[in-house]
């Protein structure tokens, strides 16, 4: 998943393999998908958000359309359902502006919570 020439969306190759919307909780897959939150939280930290405000005229929400993203990901993770915690975040960076601040954040904040 290379988001246009932003060499930053290399992270997502981490969780990429454990992108399951449909991931049973109880799996060992599940706990790999664990593992991997972890390790792309740890490769997340260490990277930069933008520094330019931006956000996407037509697209509904503009400034919040990250917020059906990141309940979809506090859900998932309060269920302890890690893959689907890696399809959420996926979606999220393919859907969405992962980089910006606003975004970026609130994801290592989930992430540094529940992990």
């Amino acid at each position: 998943m290379i988001k246009g020439h932003d060499k930053r969306y290399f992270v997502f190759e981490i969780i990429h393999p454990y992108d399951n919307w449909y991931g049973q909780v109880e799996s060992s897959r599940d706990q790999e998908a664990k593992e991997a939150l972890k390790r792309f939280y740890e490769v997340l930290k260490k990277i930069k958000p933008d520094r330019k405000y931006l956000f996407r005229e037509n697209y509904y929400g503009g400034h919040f359309s990250y917020l059906p993203h990141m309940l979809k990901i506090e859900q998932a993770m309060a269920e302890k359902n890690y893959q689907r915690v890696c399809n959420e975040l996926c979606s999220l960076g393919y859907y969405d502006l992962f980089f910006q601040a606003r975004v970026f954040y609130n994801v290592l904040s989930i992430l540094e919570d529940e992990l």
